[in-house]
């Protein structure tokens, strides 16, 4: 059950992410980094992250398809339940914004958001009781897009990600792998939710239930990616200035240009 009413909207309005996060707390899920040993040594030797533009992914296409997606399961019969969902519990102005409103803002996400990647790191299956096998090769496929000729992986606990702060508006996301046609089902689970807590979701102010909503359709165009990228297992660190509380991150985010390899 949630323990309050920030879990609860969790639960409503990103069912994906929270199994996710539940899941891998459960399971002590790590995470790593594959990058190039330059940008790694730089990032230990003064304790950061390094985060990057997402219009410099290596896929530049990335925030292309989350947006075909999102835009695609909009104009669906699923989106069209959703809209209906909102305005039966009172935010009938916000579900005739959804599609004009948010289209307006793709050049911002795909220019003012900053991203780092990570994956789940291990497999399901292990090759004996205690042993891991990326702990002892990491991941070809992420080998052969990451890092070079002297790639590295920082492996990292996944408790420090997976922890609720508030020191800092940055935002940790379970990658959705999916095509446009995906992305329906998953509009209607979260309709189903609205619809079983009507009564809380109508309790909740306009603005609240505005930024929730334009928060997950703007981390459904940001960590949505084609399914052929499935067994990457990513999750993505996102951080948009645009839309950080002010003076939150004064003291913990700095801007620079480096050239760094994927």
């Amino acid at each position: 059950m949630p323990n309050g009413p920030q879990d609860q909207i969790s639960e409503i309005f990103f069912p994906h992410a929270t199994r996710e996060a539940n899941k891998a707390r459960e399971h002590g899920i790590r995470f790593v980094h594959y990058s190039t040993a330059d940008t790694a040594v730089k990032m230990l030797k003064y304790g950061e992250i390094w985060m990057r533009s997402a219009s410099l992914m290596n896929d530049f296409m990335e925030i292309e398809h989350g947006w075909k997606c999102v835009e695609s399961a909009l104009k669906s019969e699923a989106g069209t339940r959703f809209k209906q969902a909102l305005e039966n519990v009172g935010h009938g102005q916000l579900a005739h914004q959804l599609t004009p409103g948010l289209g307006q803002w793709i050049s911002s996400f795909r220019h003012q958001t900053f991203l780092t990647c990570f994956s789940e790191h291990g497999e399901l299956r292990h090759v004996g009781p205690d042993e891991d096998p990326e702990d002892r090769f990491g991941r070809l496929s992420m080998w052969r897009a990451y890092g070079g000729q002297t790639g590295v992986a920082i492996i990292m606990k996944g408790t420090s990600f997976l922890t609720e702060q508030s020191a800092i508006d940055v935002f940790l996301s379970p990658v959705a792998y999916l095509s446009p046609q995906d992305l329906a089902p998953k509009m209607d689970e979260i309709t189903a939710g609205v619809e079983a807590n009507a009564d809380f979701v109508r309790s909740r102010d306009h603005s609240e239930i505005r930024q929730v909503v334009f928060n997950l359709l703007r981390f459904a165009v940001i960590a949505t990616k084609h399914p052929g990228f499935k067994e990457e297992r990513e999750w993505r660190l996102i951080y948009s200035p645009q839309f950080t509380t002010p003076g939150a991150n004064s003291a913990l985010v700095t801007h620079a240009i480096e050239t760094a390899d994927p």
